[in-house]
């Protein structure tokens, strides 16, 4: 799926840590999020980035997103 989405200049610049990646930059904040508020695994959302679990939970570290869940979801991930 596709989505089109209007950022205002600010956000882009704040989501492109990457050089030029913003809408990469907005697929692991959403991802993040997900993982944070329980709806979605770490391991399933590093599958969905094509990333390791270990370099997602990294990320989320990095973003100061809390992983509060994750061990929920430990048996899934193993």
């Amino acid at each position: 799926m596709q989505v089109m989405v209007d950022l205002p200049d600010e956000m882009a610049l704040l989501l492109d840590e990457t050089g030029g990646r913003t809408g990469r930059g907005l697929l692991v904040e959403a991802a993040a999020s997900l993982v944070a508020r329980g709806c979605l695994s770490s391991g399933k959302a590093a599958r969905l980035l094509g990333m390791s679990r270990l370099d997602f939970l990294d990320e989320m570290a990095r973003r100061k997103l809390s992983v509060v869940g994750v061990e929920h979801w430990a048996q899934e991930d193993a």
